[in-house]
């Protein structure tokens, strides 16, 4: 144990003197980027499994200036939820976020007199990309 840490309490730079290798090189490791030896990535996944190290995401996300936020807005209007597409739908998304590592947030777009109401989150800059669902719901 180093610094005291528990298991799945270490930080990258505990898993570099472990390995003695540089913060550089378990970076390259985990991003599985080219720049170390073989041997090398063999002993710091070693390490990096005996522990249970998992990166931090919101270190990530400063680092990278980007989240594993996927936002969808839906407009808010009677029926989006009880249509059959839109259950189905929601559920790929779902789906292909988790395999590729995001999370989907959904949110619904009020309108009030002809203005959207953008959620904080949204405005505080969480998504990594968003995108919007427009119905229309017809009436007979």
């Amino acid at each position: 144990m180093v610094n005291g840490s528990s298991k799945g309490k270490y930080n990258i730079k505990e898993i570099a003197k472990m390995a003695g290798v540089s913060v550089a090189a378990v970076s390259y490791v985990i991003n599985g980027r080219k720049g170390v030896s073989e041997e090398t990535r063999k002993k710091v996944e070693n390490i990096i499994n005996s522990v249970g190290f998992t990166p931090n995401p919101n270190s990530r996300r400063l680092f990278y200036n980007k989240g594993n936020n996927i936002g969808w807005m839906l407009e808010s209007s009677e029926g989006t939820m009880e249509n059959l597409f839109y259950l189905e739908l929601t559920r790929e998304l779902i789906h292909v976020c988790e395999e590729k590592g995001y999370n989907l947030v959904i949110s619904s777009a009020f309108k009030k007199d002809n203005d959207i109401r953008i959620p904080n989150f949204i405005k505080a800059g969480m998504l990594r990309e968003l995108f919007f669902t427009v119905t229309t719901v017809l009436r007979s």
